[in-house]
C-alpha cells in the first residue's frame, strides 16, 4: 500500500528514508551513551583516520617543500645566470679599460719625475675630454683659477712639451697645444746653438722656409730655448721626422712632438715664471 502511495512521490519516499535513518542514529547514540558499545569502533576509525591524515599531511608537506625547493632552485639558477652575465661584462670592461688605466698610471709615474726639477711650483691636472665639443684643437684640463692657475703658464707632460694656458675659468682652463696652427715656439737643436721658430700644423710642428744649409737633419732632437720667459729652457719638444726640399735655397722641417696628444690624460701646470735649465 505504501509503495503504491509513494510510487509517484519521491519527496515523500526520501523523507521517510531520512526520518528512519535519523531515528536509527538517535537510538544508536542513546545506546552508546548508556552502554558504550560503539567505543571500539570509534577508536578504530579514529586511529585509522589519523594514519590517513598523517599520510596525506606528510605528502602535502613534501609536495609544498618540493614546490618551494623548485622555485628557490629556479631563482638561484636565474641569479647564477645574472652573475655570469655581469662577470662577462666586467671582464670585457676590464679588457677595454685596463690598457687605458695602465697608460694613465704610466703617465702619472712619469710625471712624478718632474717634481725633482720643478718641485716648488707645479700641479697635476687631468684632461677633460667632454669639453672638447667645440673641436677647436685645444685641450681642457680640470684646474683653473681656484687652483691658482694663470694665463700663459706652461703645460708639460713627462715626455715633452704640451702647450700653454690661453683661457681661464673658475674650475678648469684651456690649453693651447704646441701643435695648434695658432701656436709658435722658439726651439733649438740639442747640443747646438742653432735656433728656429716652429709652428703647429695640426698634427705636429713645422719649421718653414729655412735655408737648405741650415744645420738641422732628420732625427735631430729639438728642445725649448727658454726665450719669451714662458717655457722652461731645454725642455724636450720633439724629433725631426722629415725634411721637405723646396724650390730655390729653402726647405721645410717637419717635427714629430714627443708628447702624444692622442694619449694624453694627465699633464702638469708649472707655476714658476723664471726657469733654470730644463731636463737634459
Amino acid at each position: 500500500m505504501a509503495r503504491f502511495l509513494f510510487r509517484h512521490n519521491y519527496f515523500l519516499e526520501y523523507s521517510v528514508v531520512f526520518l528512519l535513518m535519523g531515528l536509527l542514529a538517535l537510538v544508536l547514540l542513546t545506546l552508546d551513551r548508556n552502554t558504550g558499545f560503539m567505543q571500539p569502533l570509534r577508536q578504530y576509525f579514529r586511529s585509522h583516520l589519523l594514519d590517513v591524515y598523517a599520510v596525506f599531511h606528510g605528502a602535502n608537506s613534501e609536495f609544498n617543500q618540493g614546490v618551494t625547493a623548485r622555485h628557490e632552485r629556479s631563482e638561484m639558477l636565474a641569479t647564477i645566470d645574472q652573475l655570469k652575465r655581469e662577470r662577462e661584462e666586467l671582464l670585457v670592461r676590464q679588457r677595454l679599460e685596463l690598457p687605458q688605466l695602465e697608460r694613465e698610471n704610466s703617465q702619472l709615474r712619469d710625471l712624478l719625475n718632474l717634481t725633482d726639477v720643478y718641485s716648488d711650483g707645479l700641479v697635476v691636472a687631468r684632461q677633460i675630454r667632454s669639453m672638447q665639443g667645440a673641436n677647436d684643437g685645444r685641450i681642457y684640463i680640470n684646474v683653473g683659477e681656484t687652483s691658482q692657475v694663470r694665463l700663459s703658464q706652461p703645460v708639460l707632460s713627462a715626455k715633452g712639451l704640451v702647450g700653454q694656458i690661453d683661457e681661464l675659468f673658475t674650475e678648469y682652463s684651456r690649453v693651447l697645444p704646441i701643435i695648434h696652427p695658432g701656436h709658435a715656439i722658439s726651439v733649438q737643436v740639442r747640443n747646438k746653438l742653432t735656433r728656429f721658430i716652429a709652428q703647429g700644423d695640426g698634427d705636429g710642428l713645422v719649421i718653414k722656409d729655412i735655408p737648405k744649409r741650415a744645420d738641422i737633419r732628420a732625427g735631430d732632437e729639438l728642445a725649448t730655448t727658454g726665450l719669451g720667459d714662458i717655457y722652461p729652457q731645454l725642455y724636450p719638444v720633439g724629433k725631426v721626422a722629415r725634411i721637405a726640399r723646396k724650390k730655390g735655397d729653402l726647405k721645410d722641417v717637419y717635427i714629430e712632438p714627443y708628447a702624444d696628444f692622442s694619449e694624453i690624460r694627465f699633464v702638469v701646470v708649472v707655476y714658476q715664471r723664471h726657469f733654470g735649465p730644463g731636463i737634459p
